[in-house]
């Protein structure tokens, strides 16, 4: 009997979850130790009626730059592909002269689920520039031997 009072427990628990409400409008990565990049996300409406009614959050992702162009020590070239972009000088757009952006947009029917899929998507990306930059750090380690 216990069992099946336990199991009536967590499925209305579950049940609670899943009504609960996701609050957030925007959300902002922590930076990025080696290269200094970041991303946000926030959320971006409804997609537009000729493609679907889910709702849409859009991904920004931020690599420091000098005066518009992307730091020499981040420029990998063809070397590293960040957001199906080689990771040189002009990579996505120009913010301001600290930094250039690319943003994707995300789509789904719960703002939580979309949050979490921008967030792995860019964590992923991100990720493969800080190890570029420890590979490099490594490698010049290896040459003092």
């Amino acid at each position: 009997m216990n069992y099946l009072r336990d199991s009536k427990e967590r499925f209305a628990s579950a049940k609670n979850v899943s009504k609960t409400r996701f609050t957030t409008e925007k959300e902002k990565s922590k930076i990025f130790e080696k290269s200094g990049a970041y991303f946000t996300i926030e959320r971006n409406g409804q997609a537009k009626e000729y493609i679907s009614d889910e709702i849409c959050v859009k991904l920004t992702v931020y690599i420091p730059a000098v005066k518009g162009y992307i730091k020499d020590k981040l420029q990998f070239g063809d070397r590293c592909e960040l957001m199906n972009d080689y990771l040189n000088s002009s990579w996505g757009y120009t913010l301001n002269d600290e930094y250039r952006v690319r943003e994707v947009l995300y789509y789904g029917n719960r703002w939580a689920d979309a949050f979490k899929e921008a967030k792995i998507y860019a964590t992923l990306e991100l990720s493969k520039l800080e190890m570029m930059l420890d590979n490099r750090e490594i490698a010049l380690k290896k040459a003092e031997y």
